[in-house]
């Protein structure tokens, strides 16, 4: 498409929506200042007879139509660019979150063919693929929910904890008002989608619409011989019923005291979302109550609730809580790291004897007055004279701390202070590099671990209590944490870190954008269709019931997954701009009615 054409298309489009909107607004105007309910029906109606119109009904589906277009497109073909988000010192956690996402999508997909996301590497003979390995299973398999919540508690802390550092009342009242709005605005954010989701998915239910895949989805034993256990869904009689038993599910999904977590048959998927409530409120709960309490203070009540929550069996909560204590010792340290900063003392531009030797100057007709003085004069004569290397090194000792100078000409102590800062700095990147590895390898401990024999996960496993449910949760929530502090401390320029620039690129910024979206859409698409294309691709080469290689099994797999991924990221997309944001939006007219104007 041209570029003239595509402004023009792009023009008509506009143009067209505005005249939608001045159908309601101009042709049948209410007052904004009052609106009396006797004119409701009358508005209803007009509204209604205004759609009926050929005109108003094209530019309608025409715009319904561009609303469905993903935002990939829209800048492509309609140079429709999306507006371009703001840049945070934690925006990297926002791409942690979308790269997250699409490792989840990856694990709900692959679950269902084959048990090796739940195994450990080496379990017995049909386990001991290279991508079975720890660290690497980590790209693909494991539930992946602690991360979730270990960014959801260092993101809701961090912004409170400097506010209340400040220690004066309007910071303090401050905290106040962000912790009220912030509980006011969570359940609806986070409940408001799940709704429209769900409800959209019981009337697909109704409808009929799952009941061709149902036999097939059902058949574990030859399509589904993964570790596969999801409930479906279940199609009632009448559409009471049917609405019924979405209200009892969302019902259920909203009570913060059940003591586990809850699974609707809608989407067992959103689970977390009442976790994610629950882990909000206690965080907020212990924000308030340790408000006025001293950094260190906090941050041992911090400690102490995250061990309590752990022995209380809530594991979701207790890494929510490690999240902001993560949080609070960034804070410290980036406040000692400053103190130290304004305690070093700046270098002279020339230094003198005198700031050489960091002494007070000498009384005036002294011997060492004048002993300077004459000293003074003495290399003023001899200002553009060549010196000689020892006058050199013997002015310049005390600042012979780079190592980027040319060793050709350092003395042995030079040589050994460049040595020494060079081996400090590597000797920290190894011990960050080891770091990694072990948060990866902890939050690749396969679910299965603590149940079956896993080998490289045995002598962890004797520390895991005996009593935790979700034993899989442990070492992950220990993984979370350790990585949360490895990203938020970069050990240098953050703008140099490396995992900073990967999290903060365009793509992984994309993805935790739509993150939400996409959690909330990827399971019933999956169901209604994504399941089934690797079989049908594979049927349709003519393979069913014949022994074939895993080769054409894996292609099958592969195709599906990217045929799924990029459906269920185009419906992410639309879901985020069309529902999700139009979801936030009524909640800031709620809070515009319903908060006292201050």
């Amino acid at each position: 498409m041209k570029s003239t054409e595509s402004h023009v298309l792009k023009e008509s489009l506009i143009q067209e929506e505005r005249a939608i909107s001045s159908d309601f607004t101009d042709d049948h105007h209410v007052e904004k200042n009052r609106f009396s309910l006797r004119q409701a029906p009358r508005q209803i109606l007009t509204r209604t007879l205004t759609l009926t119109r050929p005109g108003h009904a094209y530019r309608t589906i025409k715009r319904i139509a561009y609303s469905l277009v993903p935002q990939l497109l829209r800048s492509k073909i309609w140079d429709d660019p999306a507006p371009k988000p703001k840049q945070f010192p934690t925006s990297y956690l926002n791409g942690l979150r979308g790269i997250t996402s699409l490792k989840v999508f990856t694990f709900h997909y692959t679950m269902v063919y084959s048990d090796f996301g739940f195994q450990p590497w080496a379990t017995d003979d049909r386990h001991r693929h290279f991508l079975e390995l720890p660290i690497i299973r980590y790209i693909y398999s494991g539930f992946t929910a602690h991360i979730f919540f270990g960014i959801a508690g260092y993101l809701t802390s961090l912004r409170l904890f400097q506010l209340i550092d400040k220690h004066d009342q309007a910071s303090r009242s401050q905290v106040l008002v962000n912790v009220s709005g912030a509980l006011f605005r969570r359940a609806f954010r986070l409940y408001l989608p799940t709704l429209i989701v769900t409800l959209i998915t019981a009337h697909y239910l109704y409808f009929g619409l799952y009941e061709p895949n149902r036999p097939l989805l059902l058949d574990h034993i030859n399509l589904f011989p993964g570790d596969w256990e999801e409930p479906k869904p279940e199609q009632f009689a009448t559409y009471y019923e049917q609405m019924h038993n979405w209200a009892r599910e969302m019902f259920d999904l909203t009570n913060i005291f059940a003591q586990r977590a809850v699974y609707p048959w809608h989407d067992q998927h959103l689970w977390s979302i009442l976790a994610e409530m629950k882990g909000s409120i206690f965080l907020y709960l212990i924000i308030i109550a340790t408000a006025q309490c001293y950094k260190q203070v906090r941050l041992a009540a911090l400690c102490i609730m995250t061990v309590m929550f752990f022995l209380w069996n809530h594991w979701e909560i207790w890494v929510y809580i490690l999240g902001a204590i993560v949080a609070q010792v960034d804070l410290l340290l980036t406040e000692r790291q400053q103190e130290k900063k304004m305690t070093l003392t700046p270098p002279v531009s020339h230094p003198t004897p005198a700031s050489l030797n960091r002494l007070p100057p000498s009384p005036p007709r002294s011997p060492a007055f004048l002993q300077e003085k004459h000293q003074h004069q003495h290399q003023h004569q001899h200002q553009h004279q060549p010196q000689s290397q020892s006058e050199t090194w013997s002015r310049l000792s005390p600042y012979l701390i780079l190592p980027n100078t040319n060793t050709s000409n350092h003395r042995p102590s030079t040589l050994l202070s460049s040595l020494i800062n060079d081996r400090h700095l590597s000797s920290h990147t190894i011990l960050r590099f080891i770091a990694f590895l072990v948060a990866f390898y902890l939050l690749s401990y396969p679910i299965d671990g603590s149940r079956d024999y896993a080998p490289g996960y045995m002598t962890l496993n004797l520390l895991i209590p005996e009593w935790m449910d979700r034993k899989d949760k442990f070492y992950p929530n220990i993984g979370t944490g350790l990585l949360l502090f490895l990203l938020a401390r970069p050990g240098g320029d953050a703008t140099k870190s490396t995992w900073r620039h990967l999290l903060n690129s365009a793509p992984a910024q994309y993805f935790g954008r739509i993150s939400f979206g996409l959690y909330l859409v990827h399971g019933p698409i999956l169901h209604a269709f994504g399941y089934m294309i690797p079989h049908r691709i594979w049927w349709a080469m003519g393979t069913q019931g014949v022994d074939t290689t895993n080769g054409v099994w894996t292609f099958a797999i592969l195709v599906g997954w990217a045929v799924s991924l990029a459906v269920s990221l185009w419906v992410a997309d639309v879901w985020t701009r069309e529902v999700e944001s139009r979801c936030v939006k009524a909640v800031k007219r709620l809070e515009e009615v319903c908060f006292v104007k201050g």
